[in-house]
């Protein structure tokens, strides 16, 4: 689910990931000005995660598995297609399943997604020839922060 200031964003990823059910947040019955509360509530009725780049859906408040997914994009100066590249990147490594009920920060070069019990780390490099992936997984600390 597309939070509304990404909702530009819905055809380049359609377009880049087409095998993602890409919906905006108004196509998942959440338009414009939903509260933040509500559009998180919607990950878990509508089994979506949501992306989105709103400092102010705090991950402090919404904690791993209490909701359907967050995937914070981290892309700042980053156009449409430049965006939609990024994400194609990560849904093409393996860890795309540890999304659903969990905090993701994408990166232009990498991921990090935090569980309840890990941080784990994707990292992915495209050369002309080649694609390549490394991922890292660590124990969560309990004082391992989750800063936007």
């Amino acid at each position: 689910m597309i939070d509304e200031n990404y909702w530009s964003l819905a055809p380049f990823l359609r377009k880049a990931v087409s095998w993602i059910n890409a919906a905006t947040s108004a196509e998942c019955g959440c338009p414009g000005r939903t509260s933040d509360d509500a559009l998180v509530a919607a990950t878990e009725k509508k089994n979506r995660v949501l992306l989105t780049n709103d400092s102010k859906i705090k991950p402090a408040v919404y904690k791993p598995c209490t909701h359907g997914g967050i995937i914070y994009l981290q892309s700042k100066g980053l156009g449409e297609s430049s965006i939609a590249e990024m994400f194609r990147l990560f849904c093409k490594s393996s860890n795309t399943r540890h999304v659903a009920g969990h905090l993701t920060f994408l990166y232009r070069d990498h991921a990090i997604i935090f569980t309840l019990s890990e941080k784990i780390t994707v990292q992915w490099h495209v050369s002309r020839r080649r694609r390549t992936y490394k991922t890292s997984s660590e124990p969560r600390g309990k004082d391992d922060p989750i800063v936007l």
